[in-house]
């Protein structure tokens, strides 16, 4: 006489239709969130970085004036020595000189404070057609750290 003992380990252990359906739309849910963060989180870096450039473009400007002031300045401090006489005609040539350098400076900073603007309003707006294209895009107004001299304190 004999016993014998059966398990069917591996019965209804297949996956029927109805569950992989659902495995498979719950792969695909999973996998459309993470291209909806991805896009999400490439597009916000990608506006803090034209911000950012803009920010620097700005400052950029700011610099390039006060060059082109002080090359004025020089220029007419140069002026008045040749008027006096203390100083050769030919000495006014280098400071003229030195001035169109930086107003020709100034002109490219002030194009690619262009080019900076356009490219973050890209990124924000719908395009040129949008209403808010010909405005200027207003620097941040919260101080992002403390030594930040293009944001005011926050209150």
């Amino acid at each position: 006489m004999g016993a014998e003992l059966r398990q069917p380990l591996l019965r209804d252990r297949a996956t029927d239709a109805a569950r992989l359906s659902v495995r498979v739309a719950n792969a695909g849910r999973q996998g459309a969130t993470a291209s909806l963060r991805r896009a999400v989180t490439e597009t916000v870096a990608a506006v803090e970085r034209a911000y950012w450039t803009l920010v620097a473009s700005r400052l950029q400007v700011q610099v390039r004036e006060e060059a082109v002031r002080l090359a004025e300045e020089q220029l007419n401090e140069t002026q008045a020595r040749v008027d006096t006489g203390d100083a050769p005609k030919t000495e006014i040539a280098q400071p003229r000189a030195e001035l169109e350098r930086r107003r020709g400076e100034l002109l490219a900073s002030d194009e690619a404070l262009a080019r900076a603007e356009n490219a973050l309003k890209l990124l924000i707006l719908d395009g040129a057609s949008d209403p808010l294209w010909n405005q200027r895009v207003a620097r941040a107004r919260t101080r992002l750290c403390k030594w930040c001299p293009w944001t005011s304190r926050p209150r």
